[in-house]
């Protein structure tokens, strides 16, 4: 009887053994996808006009090494479960601990820098504003903003530009938006793409961390010799 018990055991461990794998190559394939995500918002990020501002370049950065940074462990991830190697098992595991730092000094980064988003869409702002009629950059930034947020100037609607706005003040706003000025709904409109940004990498780090759970179960059922 103790053979056959110890046969139902193995066979029984073996099985947790195959769910593991399969749960971590799952685990593994999803975190990839979530690295070209990453990877994407951070392009689009980069490259759209309505993010001129220097702490959009720093996330845009941080996101697709980020992104890069995941899709290795997801690859590696997927090599640890088929490759019974230690040097393997070891640079999958070190690889997820690095990345979970990574991603939780992002997140806290994204919530300290919050602020620092709503002041420096305020100063853009007014110094393209000061220099709408003068350069041609500027005043490019500022006709964007305006036609796609449905506003005018920055904390005060028309009167932002002052003593530089001619006679024909149509040329700079649309009428039905003298009165809204641009500061808030800009602040709005890059407060959602933050929090997106953010929800990605929280979305990472939870998916890192089950990762690394479920590495950790099936590398003990196995250096037990199952």
């Amino acid at each position: 009887m103790d053979g056959n018990a110890n046969r139902r055991m193995s066979r029984k461990q073996r099985a947790a053994v195959a769910c593991f794998k399969f749960s971590l190559i799952s685990v593994s394939t999803l975190l990839t996808l979530l690295g070209f995500a990453l990877i994407g918002t951070g392009i689009i990020v980069r490259l759209s006009e309505d993010f001129q501002f220097s702490l959009f370049t720093h996330l845009a950065i941080a996101s697709v090494s980020i992104g890069f940074g995941t899709i290795f462990i997801g690859i590696v991830g997927c090599c640890s479960v088929v490759v019974r190697k230690t040097a393997v098992h070891i640079t999958f595991i070190s690889s997820v601990i690095i990345g979970l730092l990574a991603t939780a000094v992002v997140c806290c980064w994204l919530v300290i820098q919050r602020n620092a988003v709503f002041e420096e869409s305020r100063v853009s702002l007014r110094n393209a504003i000061a220099g709408y009629f003068t350069n041609d950059t500027y005043k490019q930034f500022i006709n964007n903003i305006q036609h796609r947020l449905e506003c005018c100037g920055a904390e005060f609607g028309l009167s932002d530009y002052g003593a530089q706005l001619d006679l024909d003040a149509d040329t700079v706003c649309e009428m039905q938006f003298f009165a809204k000025p641009c500061h808030q709904p800009l602040w709005e409109y890059l407060s959602q793409k933050l929090i997106l940004v953010l929800v990605i990498n929280v979305s990472t780090g939870v998916i890192l961390l089950l990762e690394f759970l479920l590495s950790l179960v099936m590398f003990c059922l196995l250096s037990i010799h199952i």
